[in-house]
C-alpha cells in the first residue's frame, strides 16, 4: 500500500469489522483497508469481494499486481485497519542531523 502505508508501519486492526465494503468512499484516503490471512502469509490493503472470491487492489504507485483468492478456502478477512503509526521520514531520505556544537556556534538567524 505504499505510499499510503509505508513498510514497517504499525496497524491497528478491528477484528469485529470483517465485512469488505465494496463502495461508499470518495477518495483513496477514505477507502477502507483490511488485513487478510491468505494462508501463506498476510496481505494489507484495499480489497474487493465478489461471490466466492476476494481481490486485492494495490495502490497504483506501489507497482504491485492485483491478487485474488477463493473464499473461504484460500483467504480469511482478519479485520479492518482502523489506525496506523508510521514514520514520516525514512533515515536514508533525511539529511544528517547537525551536532549540538554546530548549532551552538551557528550565526544563522531564523527568518
Amino acid at each position: 500500500m505504499m505510499p499510503l502505508l509505508r513498510p514497517g508501519s504499525l496497524v491497528l486492526v478491528d477484528s469485529e469489522m470483517r465485512k469488505i465494503e465494496n463502495d461508499g468512499w470518495t477518495s483513496e484516503h477514505d477507502r477502507p483497508m483490511y488485513l487478510v490471512d491468505v494462508r501463506e502469509g498476510y496481505r494489507c490493503g484495499w480489497f474487493y469481494q465478489m461471490p466466492g472470491k476476494l481481490v486485492m487492489q494495490p495502490h497504483p504507485l506501489s507497482r504491485c499486481a492485483p491478487e485474488s483468492w477463493e473464499l473461504p478456502g484460500q483467504a480469511e478477512v482478519v479485520g479492518k485497519i482502523i489506525g496506523v503509526v508510521t514514520r514520516l521520514n525514512e533515515p536514508w531520505s533525511s539529511p544528517p542531523p547537525e551536532s549540538q556544537a554546530e548549532r551552538a556556534s551557528s550565526k544563522k538567524k531564523v527568518p
